[in-house]
């Protein structure tokens, strides 16, 4: 296969650099409204779609710019190959190091491999009550810690589990899903209509009396989860929740969806009035989580 001329190069990465901006203009119309209002008025069928994930195709672009860069000080800038590789060298080199200092330094929350070492490496070998009192310390979870095979592992073996259905409540079902549990919960980018309007029909209570939740639900139905007005799904070291009330269908839970068992991060203070029986409370050192085990 011939290589691409330089002036192709410069070409090609000139057309890139217009899908970026492109791009950013979609984006800015979607965020802004505008687009919004144009595609109500106009073409309907695709209010569904959120422009703004576009952003996802210029991760792509910016990174095939920054190798047709490289290619071109490479081949086109110096008359000695090797010094555009010792400067290609070291711009791949910073480059790596920004990532990974954004990683460690950024806000946002994510269980990344960066912060898992950070995790193990950094803050587990420091007893430092100033480290742990930082808020940032909140973030810097471990896969291990996320997961807690342990700790759920234990619950199944408890109850004998044998794929009977179960939900998580205050915390991401992808937990007990990769834990090997049957959950009607999760964390969905496509499933069946008829699916949706019964899990609608469980989490109904919630939605009738929390605005902000049901239109969360309603534009962005991903997340079949048990939603709750006192209690978060958002990743957390507190493993001293306070009670907090459920409100969904019990009749549904258990007769459309055979629902067995509710697996959640807090105590459930309306337990009682569900007809849920508080089975075990489950907890580890090494674990995120303070588990209350509730079958039906």
């Amino acid at each position: 296969m011939k290589l691409i001329r330089m002036d192709n190069k410069i070409k090609l990465l000139f057309v890139f650099e217009i899908f970026v901006f492109l791009i950013a203009i979609i984006i800015a119309l979607y965020l802004s409204g505008i687009l919004n209002d144009f595609i109500k008025k106009f073409v309907p069928f695709l209010r569904g779609f959120n422009f703004s994930r576009a952003v996802i195709f210029n991760r792509i672009l910016w990174y095939t710019i920054f190798a047709l860069c490289l290619n071109i000080i490479l081949k086109g800038t110096f008359s000695y190959k090797k010094i555009g590789r010792i400067l290609i060298s070291i711009i791949i080199f910073l480059q790596v190091i920004y990532i990974i200092t954004y990683h460690i330094n950024s806000r946002t929350i994510f269980n990344d491999s960066v912060k898992t070492w950070y995790n193990e490496i950094v803050l587990k070998r420091n007893n430092s009550e100033k480290i742990r009192s930082e808020e940032k310390y909140d973030k810097y979870i471990s896969y291990n810690e996320f997961f807690s095979p342990y700790l759920f592992n234990r619950i199944k073996e408890d109850i004998a589990y044998t794929d009977e259905k179960v939900v998580a409540y205050g915390y991401h079902t992808g937990v007990l899903v990769y834990n090997g549990f049957n959950c009607i919960d999760g964390y969905v980018a496509a499933y069946p209509l008829n699916y949706f309007i019964k899990f609608s029909l469980l989490i109904k209570p919630e939605l009738e009396q929390n605005k902000k939740i049901n239109d969360y639900f309603m534009k962005a139905p991903r997340r079949l989860y048990l939603y709750g007005s006192e209690l978060s799904f958002e990743i957390t070291r507190k493993k001293d929740s306070p009670p907090a009330e459920l409100h969904i269908d019990m009749d549904i839970f258990k007769n459309v969806f055979d629902g067995k068992y509710i697996l959640s991060r807090a105590e459930i203070s309306n337990a009682g009035e569900l007809g849920l029986n508080l089975l075990n409370i489950y907890y580890d050192d090494k674990s995120i989580y303070t588990i209350y085990l509730y079958g039906v």
